[in-house]
């Protein structure tokens, strides 16, 4: 109702409601291809003390804890437990700590996978990465295949639950 090029109202046709402007609004411009607002997320390196910190630029790596990111245990510890890792374990390695008693293969998981999950803020160890590799190459593929069926079983629950 301003009169504008896109003002209905200009042209003879009946005004637009004004409590349907912003929905006339957001249909006009996306019918034009225009951007009417957009939405950055941006990371930042925050200082030791948590006082104060720096936004980082497009792209640059960002230091992660994967044991706190509830999607990951929500895919992963259900693989972990159906592949025969004990509660106790999953457990342990859940609160960062590594488990007691366990077998070399175990040992040599726990140490890379401590590595990765710690590694985004410093470099993986090569000791634990050759230790890794040499024992987990035909596994990371299978896990790579399980991942990818748990995360469609993650989004067929959550459309169940829709």
């Amino acid at each position: 109702n301003t009169g504008g090029p896109l003002d209905p109202g200009a042209y003879g046709y009946a005004p637009v409601s004004d409590d349907f402007s912003t929905n006339y609004d957001y249909a006009a411009t996306a019918l034009m291809g225009l951007m009417s607002q957009t939405t950055n997320r941006y990371n930042y390196k925050v200082s030791a003390d948590g006082k104060t910190g720096t936004t980082l630029g497009q792209g640059a790596p960002v230091a992660r804890d994967y044991r706190t990111n509830e999607f990951e245990w929500y895919i992963h510890q259900p693989m972990a437990l159906r592949a025969g890792v004990s509660e106790t374990i999953v457990s342990a390695v859940r609160k960062g700590r590594r488990p007691d008693g366990m077998s070399a293969d175990e040992t040599r998981h726990v140490a890379y996978l401590g590595a990765w999950l710690d590694g985004f803020a410093t470099r993986f160890s090569p000791r634990a990465v050759a230790a890794a590799r040499e024992r987990l190459t035909e596994t990371f593929r299978a896990v790579d295949d399980a991942y990818c069926g748990a995360l469609a079983e993650y989004f067929d629950r959550a459309a169940q639950a829709a």
